[in-house]
């Protein structure tokens, strides 16, 4: 597996991860975004 990949796979692994997070916390208010550092990360891919 090339490393570009793997280290791509790993940013996508990560981003899921923080995502869930954040929205099992927001879903407490009833405010379910997705966090601008999320929406950062898919825009630099």
């Amino acid at each position: 597996m090339p490393k570009t990949v793997r280290n791509k796979s790993l940013l996508i692994l990560t981003s899921l991860v923080i995502f869930f997070v954040s929205t099992s916390t927001l879903a407490q208010t009833e405010q379910v975004e997705p966090p601008s550092q999320l929406q950062e990360l898919f825009e630099q891919q």
